[in-house]
């Protein structure tokens, strides 16, 4: 079952250390989602990021738990 519906920002310390560098964490919604969503939070995320700051974004991280089946055979 899918998790996520909107994209949800989060802001806070690297490790909830003041003395570590703020970091910001993005949560979208997942691709082969299970109500089949995809095209609109495929829209969902290009509006994010095309009003995403310039120069702002440094890493993207994608997460897929090893026993996932939803994206195994795409």
């Amino acid at each position: 079952a899918s998790c996520t519906d909107d994209v949800r920002v989060f802001e806070g310390h690297w490790f909830g250390r003041l003395d570590l560098p703020r970091v910001t964490v993005i949560d979208t919604p997942g691709f082969l989602d299970s109500e089949g969503r995809d095209p609109q939070h495929i829209a969902q995320l290009v509006d994010f990021f095309a009003a995403f700051p310039n120069r702002q974004l440094a890493t993207v991280v994608i997460t897929l738990p090893l026993t996932e089946t939803r994206a195994k055979s795409t």
